[in-house]
């Protein structure tokens, strides 16, 4: 089946799992091929709300793209970072990441090879190395929660006496909102996802900061990086901008180089 295919059979979510249980039991290294993303007709709807908060959103992102995605508040951008993450299923539609269509079945595979940092930074009480190390304590070194934390430009855990097992507090209350940030990026970084999500998680971090931790996640490799931004420095550097309103992407642009600047692929 090729990218740009309807799901069919036991690649829809809706169909037979059969398929898909089988695919949910390949191996760890199996799952990190592959982060192209696809919005087929999209629309969804929170619970409890009488109104749909996506309209038919169809859009392709392709593997190792730097995708930024602006637009209102209210319009919908965060809605698609949550529904990429596998924290929802649309009601109408099909979206696939990588070779996986987004059903039932397979959201908790989703969440495995994406990450999302959303505007709000949730921490638990704990030190800093068991926050970083989320879901994920016994598979990590001390040595990969100070890379991590060196990514997200945590310089204040170095000044710790404890280091990384300085206990932080509920909810990170002994920080600041940018270092809450920065904790919060160093756990979606300390294992490389294949789906790198930010919804203005820089927002409260200095501009040096801020800059130091964007060009850590170019660097990156297999990454496919989505930034949900306003920030003219974050648009201006992705390769292609998608501008969301009203619950529908309104315009899309590729960047094809600083002197050519944006061509509009479409408008609505």
């Amino acid at each position: 089946m090729s990218f740009d295919e309807e799901p069919k059979g036991n690649d829809d979510p809706s169909g037979d799992t059969e398929g898909l249980h089988h695919r949910i039991s390949r191996t760890e290294q199996d799952l990190s091929r592959g982060a192209a993303i696809s919005f087929r007709g999209v629309s969804f709807r929170y619970p409890g709300s009488t109104q749909d908060q996506l309209h038919h959103v169809s859009f392709d992102i392709e593997s190792g793209e730097y995708v930024c995605i602006t637009g209102p508040s209210g319009s919908g951008k965060s809605t698609i970072m949550w529904l990429i993450g596998g924290l929802f299923c649309p009601q109408r539609g099909a979206i696939r990441v990588g070779e996986w269509w987004l059903g039932e079945h397979n959201q908790s595979i989703l969440r495995r090879i994406t990450r999302v940092v959303p505007q709000s930074s949730h921490l638990f009480s704990g030190s800093v190395k068991e926050n970083v190390a989320y879901g994920n304590p016994l598979l990590l070194s001390d040595k990969d929660i100070w890379k991590a934390l060196d990514m997200a430009r945590c310089n204040f855990v170095h000044e710790y006496a404890k280091g990384i097992d300085t206990h932080i507090g509920e909810r990170g209350r002994s920080l600041s909102s940018g270092q809450q940030q920065r904790l919060a990026l160093a756990r979606a970084l300390v294992r490389t996802p294949r789906v790198l999500i930010l919804d203005e998680s820089t927002n409260a971090i200095d501009s040096e900061s801020a800059e130091h931790i964007h060009n850590s996640i170019m660097e990156l490799e297999d990454v496919t990086r989505i930034f949900i931004s306003h920030s003219p420095d974050v648009i201006n550097q992705a390769t292609r901008v998608l501008e969301v309103t009203r619950g529908r992407v309104s315009s899309e642009r590729h960047h094809t180089s600083r002197d050519e600047g944006y061509t509009d692929l479409r408008t609505s």
